[in-house]
């Protein structure tokens, strides 16, 4: 974008240009505004208008003047500003930015509001958007998630059937063997089922076709793989 100078030269109060441009809907002035502004100064006068405002100018001025303005802003702030457009126009201004801009703003917005965007792109651009929208912070928050609960159901299930196999088998270690053989499946098993499939995902496989029988696999190893190396530990008070 071209710089101000033609404005402040002639005296503009930029903000009542705006707000009489967008009273008549008159884009091509509201192009014009936008394009003398430098971009951080064009964003900061579209922030500082009121929402139903802000939709209006993305809106009315051309599709590449609004990718410039919501690439510029904060992702978070970006995909606020995306969320309040129709997905027809939302779509439009998604085609004029990078792939890894358009990622970012799916992996900030609304899961509705995204996936009402993604199905109205091109297949080919839509997939790989939902590939490079999936980020590291995204895992990590999926886990912190996953294992706060299955820390709790792990250690709830391990001493409920700790005590079964004690009173069953009369044995206080053969109980412990189990009961913390179970606890740390369950602790494994949610962590995969939570992350793997953000893992496939990003690496542009199905996480429906491949999550379950590697989920399986994986747990029913772990599974043998904790009770024996607990029962090795736990040798001596088992015989």
């Amino acid at each position: 974008m071209n710089q101000h100078s033609t404005l402040i030269e002639s005296g503009i109060d930029l903000s009542q240009e705006l707000r009489a441009a967008i009273a008549v809907e008159d884009a091509e002035r509201l192009d014009a505004l936008f394009k003398q502004l430098p971009l951080s100064e064009a964003l900061r006068e579209l922030l500082e208008l009121s929402s139903v405002d802000r939709r209006a100018v993305l809106t009315l001025i051309s599709p590449e003047i609004a990718a410039d303005l919501i690439e510029e802003a904060p992702h978070e702030i970006g995909a606020d500003l995306m969320e309040d457009l129709e997905t027809d126009r939302a779509v439009e201004i998604m085609d004029e930015l990078d792939s890894d801009v358009q990622a970012d703003l799916i992996g900030d917005m609304g899961s509705e509001e995204a996936e009402a965007i993604l199905e109205q792109m091109d297949a080919e651009d839509a997939a790989d958007v939902r590939r490079l929208s999936v980020r590291p912070k995204d895992a990590l928050k999926v886990w912190l998630k996953e294992i706060s609960v299955g820390v709790i159901n792990g250690i709830a299930l391990g001493i409920l059937i700790g005590i079964v196999a004690w009173l069953w088998k009369g044995s206080p270690a053969l109980g412990l063997v189990i009961g913390a053989a179970l606890a740390l499946n369950t602790m494994l098993a949610v962590s995969i089922g939570g992350v793997v499939p953000l893992l496939l995902k990003r690496i542009g496989q199905d996480p429906a076709v491949a999550s379950g029988p590697l989920l399986t696999t994986v747990t029913d190893m772990a599974g043998f793989f904790f009770v024996l190396s607990l029962a090795t530990v736990m040798m001596p008070w088992l015989i």
